[in-house]
């Protein structure tokens, strides 16, 4: 079982949908498991979480009163979107984690 700190990790079951700022992607600092802009999105909107760490394809969030990371999948193209420092212009995503656990561009955000 794969363990972070100590901690197992769970995969997660319950929706979230996370809306990525301008901000975030900002401040976020890249290449920062704990400081990406996914992650400061997540400790902003979802409720009762503690700590958050995004790497490569997975999304980990640890929630208040629990002893166990949950994850999700992040899929290429979020990450891409939102990372791609060569793009003249940086676009706000809401990101979405269902059933099968994908992230999804806003289509405004296109």
């Amino acid at each position: 079982m794969k363990r972070i700190d100590g901690q197992p990790v769970a995969n997660g079951h319950r929706r979230l949908r996370i809306k990525v700022s301008a901000a975030d992607i900002k401040d976020g600092a890249p290449m920062n498991p704990n400081a990406c802009a996914i992650a400061r999105a997540c400790l902003r909107q979802v409720p009762r979480v503690v700590d958050a760490m995004v790497h490569k394809k997975r999304l980990f969030l640890l929630f208040e009163g629990q002893t166990r990371w949950q994850r999700w999948y992040v899929p290429e193209y979020a990450t891409r979107e939102l990372f791609n420092r060569r793009r003249s212009r940086y676009s706000p995503a809401i990101a979405s984690q269902g059933a099968r656990r994908r992230l999804v561009r806003n289509d405004a955000a296109g």
